[in-house]
């Protein structure tokens, strides 16, 4: 048996974490994301999300987000560094996320 999160659980019973959260539930907050295309041509994404999936959801493209932020920090000043903003950091933190999401999870046989 292994300890979980306070508790002991079948080692068959393990989550797979991804940046802190259970895949599981990162994948179903992901799966409530609606894209909406907009007349200027961008996309807006729209989710309400429950706290049982929002904070989850949150706290992973924090922690995704403040990975790239230290990757900045490493390649300022650097020749050809090319710092993000803000908004491409938190874009790019979800794209990140959710590789990481679909590389976690099995995959349908």
């Amino acid at each position: 048996m292994g300890c979980v999160a306070g508790g002991f659980y079948p080692a068959t019973m393990i989550e797979t974490l991804v940046a802190g959260e259970p895949a599981e539930t990162l994948l179903e907050a992901l799966q409530q994301i609606r894209f909406r295309k907009r007349s200027n041509c961008m996309t807006r994404l729209d989710a309400c999300l429950e706290p049982r999936l929002g904070d989850p959801l949150y706290r992973a493209l924090l922690r995704v987000q403040a990975e790239l932020l230290l990757q900045d920090a490493d390649a300022f000043g650097k020749l050809h560094a090319d710092i993000r903003t803000h908004e491409q950091r938190a874009a790019d933190a979800l794209g990140a996320l959710v590789l990481r999401v679909s590389d976690a999870l099995p995959k349908p046989q």
